[in-house]
């Protein structure tokens, strides 16, 4: 009998103890629901009705007295008359007319507007204004001198996040780095739209700034949660960009901080993925990079270089399999250009398919390759075009002598999307067949050819094995 009352209570105990669990977990959720909106800024009002108030603002101006006019809701509307651009310019940004405004609710003592000159505050957040600095200051007196309890949370919020401190964007920052931009909208309240204010927006800005010269000097691991944190704010789970007046600093953030030292290859081919369906290839794509610095388009490009090689490599590989006549020493080329590749000297590259490895293209390329069709040679023939240290290189997937161009300029164009074979052959400087493959023969005479002409040099240990 005992036993039998000691397991009851044991299960009467139990069942207590997963109840208590569950009720506490469920009041933690309900205070971080609640945290989110202890903060109460105030509901944007309708644009009609702040039209009416910033007219009645602007007689008001010329005559205060017709402050005491306003009605309790459209004090309530000020913030938004004020701040927000209803004709030619923001109100605040005639002279005097913040101090006007802000003094008359002041000596009033009309406190009921601050949550929506928070609100405003945060979603117009005009920093390039000449007049941000006095507006600011204004609106963080009212605040200070307010004795409300109704808005006593705000003031202590505001003080808290240093709202209007020199120090409030590089605290966003550090916040954005250490922990998450979802962390900067939680401590700065940015809910019911405010995460597409302006307050957001320069913050992301700064941010991307930052990173634009630091980025690389993080941990690869702490390189990839910021990597991923921007991607998952920047774009929407429809593949939209979401903050399309950021377009270029979002890509400058992510790719100028790698100019000298490349990010690790997972970290590389997740950017370059990004990057290529929402900018597409600046090689090719010009138009959707205006803006972009030339220095974040260099990067770009350099990271193309890989993609272009493989690609020929593949191309190599294919032909290999499944055309008879391929040049049996193509994997001597592979090598050798790979050496080039691993040693980070190739800086431009571009592939140009004939028109039997234009149809097969799909077989063995990627479904963002960007290449270029060639015409006048044989049906199965493509051709690789580089620039190592200035000279342009010509190389095939068949037999073909390489050729190079001393000087660039005198070379043929890189990055059309139509080429004739003629291109690509004539008025060389220097050319050359591809004997004694096996033994290191053309590898040794172009690779010292490139040397004198470039002072790049790659040993033969380098060229002549897949290491």
């Amino acid at each position: 009998m005992a036993t039998k009352n000691l397991s009851t209570d044991l299960f009467f105990l139990s069942s207590t103890n997963v109840f208590m669990e569950q009720e506490s977990k469920l009041l933690e959720a309900k205070k971080a629901v609640l945290s989110m909106f202890e903060v109460s800024f105030a509901e944007v009002p309708e644009v009609v009705d702040i039209k009416v108030v910033y007219e009645k603002l602007i007689v008001a101006l010329d005559e205060p007295e017709l402050f005491n006019r306003l009605s309790r809701r459209e004090e309530k509307l000020i913030p938004w008359a004020l701040l927000q651009l209803i004709e030619d310019e923001p109100l605040y940004e005639r002279p005097g007319a913040t101090t006007t405004v802000v003094s008359w609710l002041l000596n009033k003592k009309r406190y009921q507007s601050i949550p929506g000159f928070i609100h405003a505050f945060l979603s117009e957040y005009p920093i390039t204004s000449k007049s941000f600095a006095s507006l600011k200051n204004a609106i963080e007196a009212l605040i200070e001198k307010s004795d409300s309890p109704k808005v006593a949370s705000l003031k202590e919020w505001s003080l808290n996040v240093d709202l209007f401190s020199q120090t409030v964007m590089s605290d966003f920052v550090q916040i954005a780095v250490e922990k998450s931009l979802s962390e900067c909208v939680a401590k700065y309240r940015l809910y019911r739209g405010l995460q597409f204010g302006s307050f957001f927006k320069v913050g992301l800005a700064s941010l991307l700034t930052e990173l634009s010269g630091s980025l690389s000097a993080f941990k690869s691991i702490e390189q990839e949660k910021i990597t991923e944190d921007l991607i998952g704010t920047f774009i929407d789970s429809n593949e939209c960009f979401v903050y399309p007046a950021l377009r270029n600093d979002f890509v400058e953030g992510l790719l100028l901080s790698y100019q000298s030292a490349p990010p690790k290859k997972r970290l590389k081919d997740r950017i370059k993925k990004v990057i290529l369906k929402h900018y597409g290839d600046p090689r090719i794509s010009k138009a959707r990079w205006v803006g972009v610095s030339e220095e974040a388009v260099s990067v770009m490009k350099a990271w193309m270089v890989e993609n272009t090689m493989h690609d020929f490599f593949n191309l190599l590989s294919h032909v290999a399999k499944t055309d008879s006549t391929a040049d049996n020493h193509w994997q001597y080329r592979k090598r050798f250009w790979n050496a080039y590749l691993k040693k980070g000297v190739i800086q431009e590259a571009w592939v140009a398919l004939g028109p039997r490895a234009n149809q097969e293209a799909s077989a063995f390329l990627s479904k963002s390759s960007s290449f270029a069709t060639l015409t006048g040679g044989a049906q199965n023939h493509s051709s690789l075009i580089m620039v190592i240290g200035g000279v342009l290189i010509t190389e095939w997937s068949h037999s073909g002598k390489y050729r190079l161009w001393e000087r660039n300029l005198s070379g043929p164009t890189l990055y059309k999307r139509a080429y004739k074979r003629s291109e690509l052959v004539s008025d060389s400087d220097y050319e050359g067949a591809h004997h004694s493959s096996d033994s290191g023969g053309w590898q040794y005479k172009l690779s010292t050819l490139i040397k004198d002409l470039t002072g790049i040099s790659v040993s033969s240990r380098e060229y002549m094995n897949d290491r």
